[in-house]
Protein backbone atom coordinates (compact mmCIF):
# COMPACT_ATOMS: atom_id res chain seq x y z
CA UNK A 1 0.00 0.00 0.00
CA UNK A 2 2.92 2.37 0.46
CA UNK A 3 4.22 2.43 -3.10
CA UNK A 4 0.20 3.84 -4.11
CA UNK A 5 0.63 7.00 -5.52
CA UNK A 6 -3.12 8.36 -3.73
CA UNK A 7 -4.03 9.02 -0.67
CA UNK A 8 -4.31 5.54 0.51
CA UNK A 9 -0.04 5.21 -0.32
CA UNK A 10 0.71 8.73 1.11
CA UNK A 11 -1.32 7.75 4.11
CA UNK A 12 0.58 4.68 4.86
CA UNK A 13 3.81 6.37 4.06
CA UNK A 14 2.92 8.79 6.96
CA UNK A 15 2.31 6.31 9.49
CA UNK A 16 5.22 4.50 8.27
CA UNK A 17 7.49 7.31 9.23
CA UNK A 18 5.69 7.97 12.07
CA UNK A 19 6.71 4.94 13.30
CA UNK A 20 9.84 5.15 12.63
CA UNK A 21 10.06 8.33 14.73
CA UNK A 22 8.62 6.66 18.13
CA UNK A 23 11.31 3.79 17.42
CA UNK A 24 13.94 6.13 16.62
CA UNK A 25 12.98 8.08 20.08
CA UNK A 26 12.19 5.28 22.54
CA UNK A 27 15.34 3.97 21.25
CA UNK A 28 17.18 7.41 22.27
CA UNK A 29 15.51 7.40 25.53
CA UNK A 30 16.68 3.85 26.04
CA UNK A 31 20.49 4.91 25.59
CA UNK A 32 20.49 7.45 27.88
CA UNK A 33 18.26 6.51 30.89
CA UNK A 34 18.81 2.76 30.23
CA UNK A 35 16.16 1.48 30.62
CA UNK A 36 16.06 -2.11 28.83
CA UNK A 37 18.90 -2.91 31.12
CA UNK A 38 17.41 -1.63 34.29
CA UNK A 39 14.24 -3.39 33.37
CA UNK A 40 15.88 -6.57 33.05
CA UNK A 41 17.89 -5.86 36.52
CA UNK A 42 14.36 -5.93 37.95
CA UNK A 43 12.86 -8.75 36.18
CA UNK A 44 15.63 -10.78 36.99
CA UNK A 45 15.86 -10.05 40.76
CA UNK A 46 12.22 -10.40 40.82
CA UNK A 47 12.19 -14.08 38.99
CA UNK A 48 14.71 -14.69 41.96
CA UNK A 49 12.46 -14.11 44.05
CA UNK A 50 9.55 -16.31 42.81
CA UNK A 51 12.14 -18.68 42.46
CA UNK A 52 12.86 -18.83 46.12
CA UNK A 53 9.46 -18.24 46.82
CA UNK A 54 7.97 -20.99 45.05
CA UNK A 55 10.49 -24.10 45.69
CA UNK A 56 9.49 -23.33 49.31
CA UNK A 57 5.99 -23.08 48.78
CA UNK A 58 5.65 -25.98 45.52
CA UNK A 59 4.49 -23.90 43.74
CA UNK A 60 5.76 -24.97 40.33
CA UNK A 61 4.03 -28.47 40.05
CA UNK A 62 0.65 -25.77 41.06
CA UNK A 63 1.70 -23.77 38.02
CA UNK A 64 2.73 -26.90 36.19
CA UNK A 65 -1.16 -28.42 36.68
CA UNK A 66 -2.75 -24.76 35.41
CA UNK A 67 -0.90 -24.90 32.44
CA UNK A 68 -2.34 -28.59 31.55
CA UNK A 69 -5.89 -27.45 32.14
CA UNK A 70 -5.13 -24.30 30.77
CA UNK A 71 -3.51 -26.19 27.37
CA UNK A 72 -6.41 -28.79 27.56
CA UNK A 73 -9.13 -25.91 27.69
CA UNK A 74 -7.83 -24.42 24.82
CA UNK A 75 -8.00 -27.75 22.95
CA UNK A 76 -11.60 -28.26 23.61
CA UNK A 77 -12.13 -24.97 23.11
CA UNK A 78 -10.24 -23.78 19.91
CA UNK A 79 -9.69 -19.95 22.06
CA UNK A 80 -6.09 -18.85 20.47
CA UNK A 81 -7.69 -19.80 17.20
CA UNK A 82 -11.27 -17.92 18.00
CA UNK A 83 -8.86 -14.98 18.94
CA UNK A 84 -6.66 -15.09 15.86
CA UNK A 85 -9.56 -14.88 13.54
CA UNK A 86 -11.13 -12.06 15.49
CA UNK A 87 -7.89 -10.28 15.44
CA UNK A 88 -6.70 -10.44 11.21
CA UNK A 89 -11.27 -9.86 10.94
CA UNK A 90 -10.07 -6.21 13.16
CA UNK A 91 -6.95 -5.76 10.99
CA UNK A 92 -8.92 -6.31 7.85
CA UNK A 93 -11.53 -3.72 8.88
CA UNK A 94 -9.24 -1.50 10.12
CA UNK A 95 -7.12 -1.72 6.61
CA UNK A 96 -10.72 -1.02 4.48
CA UNK A 97 -11.57 1.84 6.54
CA UNK A 98 -8.45 3.96 6.02
CA UNK A 99 -8.50 2.80 2.53
CA UNK A 100 -12.00 4.04 2.66
CA UNK A 101 -10.80 7.57 4.39
CA UNK A 102 -7.59 8.05 2.09
CA UNK A 103 -10.02 7.45 -0.77
CA UNK A 104 -12.19 10.49 -0.17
Amino acid sequence: ASTREDKAGSAVRKVGKAGVKAVHHAQALDEEYRLTTKAMAVGQGALDQVKVVGAKCGISDKANETGKALHSFNERHKVTRTLGWGVSSAGSALSGLVSRVAAR
